[in-house]
């Protein structure tokens, strides 16, 4: 990004990413969000990192209420839920197999 600050100026976009903000708050408090340019002109990204194991859940949430309303008014946002670290760092712990370490000899993955 350049060094100019990213800003939305578009009303409906600010009010769907403030519906959506709002939405994952209500099911998952601790959320943290960022929301930056997307690679497409004119497109936004919202960034969730949500303490969970599985995001698909939060995907599908606001997916079920707010990707038709997308698509019908033309609103360029792509909502990508993420996994804190903390729960990233966990799966790496608990599953080395799956991240491309090596179990230990003698183990089953």
């Amino acid at each position: 990004m350049s060094d100019r600050e990213f800003r939305i100026h578009d009303p409906r976009m600010l009010a769907a990413i403030a519906e959506i903000k709002e939405l994952v708050l209500a099911h998952y408090p601790g959320t943290t969000f960022s929301v930056g340019p997307g690679e497409d002109p004119g497109a936004v990204w919202v960034w969730a990192r949500v303490d969970v194991d599985d995001t698909d859940e939060v995907g599908e949430l606001v997916d079920d209420r707010f990707l038709d309303r997308m698509i019908e008014e033309r609103i360029p946002l792509l909502f990508i839920p993420i996994r804190t670290r903390e729960r990233i760092a966990a799966s790496r712990r608990d599953h080395p197999s799956k991240h491309g370490e090596l179990a230990p000899t003698g183990t089953q993955p």
